[in-house]
């Protein structure tokens, strides 16, 4: 007997028990049959039958799907789909299977790595009906899911779009549920690092860093924290980047042995010690990095490049009180003009003091305080630091200094 001719007995049988069952069974004998599945969403789906029975048996459908492994039935996909697609039109009746199903889909897509189409399937549920009322936790949960799916891709915008939407629940969200205020926070980090707000990113992965361990699991908060080094390399050089590196340098150096155990803890040593930065270090800070954090800027630099040359030309200001644009150009590895189109970008935004003289082609670089004065006194603490050392070794070693 034909599925059609099956389900049309079904329907025929008076004791809507007996129905039901009836229902069941057809479900449990057609559970790994493509076509009898289908042939059954369309059969209940008939406005012929009772709304009550209706959504009873595509219940038992649901959890039928359950059974049917995805990786064996390759088609398990396209019933899903196929339902969603019958279902459609008369949506306000069966909104409840509509959101399940939706789950089930994003789950298959998310297996398949296709996590946009994940990201679409949830987001073509309606949160915000009348007719289901969610929680603010469910829909935070669910805005939060949809922006983590867009950016595996680096979906900037559709992410953004969704932590917007989770913003206006998250503060109701019940003090209990920690780890999903955490993946919001972090997925609004991870926002503005894709839209290359490296600081703001990088500060706010730093303090993610920071939470308690039995909060979190460790491995995670070792990531974090790798992308707050990785966002501070890579943000403007300034003074706010100066103090966000020198507190990542100073908690390399106290208790933070993480930090150390970071592929980039020498880079970070270097930039908060403000010396100066080689094209091999360039080369091997940039293998690791996501695409949008080496995207070529509108100056023909990459982001990694632009970084670099700002602290370069910081480092130098700390030695020199003036330069040559030729020979600052020389010593960035970039040209005369550039070298000066990158100082007076940070001059006008006041994150290097000094001022440009165009007539002589050159940087006059100023310094709060006196900048000799200040060379002069980590000369003194170097030569301390030597003496201290020659008489530790005159008195552990007498005979070497006995003449």
């Amino acid at each position: 007997m034909s599925s059609i001719a099956q389900l049309t007995k079904i329907a025929k049988i008076a004791d809507q028990k007996e129905k039901l069952a009836s229902y069941k069974e057809y479900i449990d004998a057609s559970v790994f049959d493509q076509a009898g599945l289908k042939a059954l969403v369309d059969h209940v789906l008939n406005e012929d039958v009772q709304l009550v029975v209706a959504r009873t048996v595509l219940g038992q459908f649901v959890q039928a799907l359950e059974r049917i492994d995805s990786e064996v039935h390759g088609w398990k996909k396209d019933v899903v789909i196929y339902a969603l697609q019958q279902i459609k039109p008369r949506i306000l009746s069966f909104e409840e299977t509509d959101v399940v199903l939706r789950e089930r889909l994003c789950d298959l897509y998310m297996e398949e790595e296709e996590y946009i189409e994940a990201a679409k399937a949830l987001a073509a549920i309606n949160l915000e009906s009348s007719a289901r009322q969610y929680s603010d936790d469910q829909k935070a949960e669910k805005y939060v899911k949809i922006a983590e799916l867009y950016l595996q891709e680096d979906e900037t915008v559709d992410a953004e779009n969704f932590i917007n939407r989770a913003s206006r629940v998250i503060h109701a969200v019940d003090a209990s549920n920690w780890a999903l205020k955490l993946r919001y926070q972090v997925s609004y980090a991870r926002i503005l690092d894709s839209k290359r707000k490296f600081l703001d990113a990088a500060l706010r992965y730093y303090e993610f860093s920071q939470s308690k361990p039995d909060e979190v699991d460790p491995d995670d908060l070792l990531q974090l924290l790798g992308k707050a080094m990785t966002c501070a390399i890579l943000a403007a050089a300034g003074p706010q980047r100066s103090r966000l590196l020198a507190t990542l340098y100073k908690a390399r150096c106290s208790c933070d042995e993480r930090i150390k155990s970071m592929e980039h803890a020498g880079i970070l040593e270097k930039l908060y010690l403000e010396q100066r930065l080689r094209r091999s270090d360039i080369a091997a800070f940039e293998e690791g990095l996501l695409p949008h954090q080496k995207a070529v800027l509108a100056n023909g630099f990459t982001v990694v490049e632009q970084a670099f040359l700002e602290h370069n030309m910081l480092a130098v200001s700390r030695i020199y009180t003036s330069m040559y644009f030729d020979e600052l150009g020389t010593l960035l590895g970039v040209d005369a003009k550039k070298a000066e189109k990158v100082a007076a970008i940070m001059i006008g935004e006041e994150r290097m003091k000094g001022s440009i003289d165009q007539v002589h082609s050159l940087l006059e670089f100023e310094q709060e305080g006196d900048v000799l004065q200040g060379w002069d006194d980590r000369i003194g603490t170097v030569c301390l630091n030597v003496n201290a050392c020659a008489e530790n070794i005159q008195t552990k070693y007498p005979q070497l200094f006995a003449q």
